[in-house]
């Protein structure tokens, strides 16, 4: 399975480390270099990138994905962002995001995230 995680804090950084050693495919993405740098080996793709519109996702490559995760702590905003954006695109993808707390949660799921 490919997997795409946005977002490489600590959360995020766990969970492509586990998919790596299950052997999963991954495609990292974050908006630090230093983030990335210190993923790399885990994945097939790291990219650094600001991840805030449609087109950009196009050109990441989140249609080939069967999961992405949105792992992203500190900017709400921005997961709700990319979690609206990835649920118009397709259905063919899972979308799974990180809530911090039970609003979050509840947002997630009434945009159609598919598991939170």
């Amino acid at each position: 399975m490919k997997f795409c995680v946005i977002g490489l804090g600590r959360f995020g950084q766990q969970v492509v480390k586990t998919l790596h050693e299950n052997g999963a495919e991954v495609l990292a993405v974050d908006t630090l270099q230093s983030n990335i740098a210190s993923i790399k080996n885990y994945t097939a793709q790291a990219i650094c990138v600001t991840v805030h519109d449609e087109p950009t996702l196009e050109a990441i490559g989140v249609d080939e994905m069967d999961v992405i995760i949105i792992a992203i702590g500190e900017n709400f905003a921005e997961s709700i962002l990319i979690a609206a954006i990835l649920k118009k695109r397709s259905t063919k993808y899972k979308v799974i995001a990180r809530a911090t707390g039970q609003v979050q949660k509840e947002i997630f799921k009434l945009i159609g995230v598919d598991q939170v």
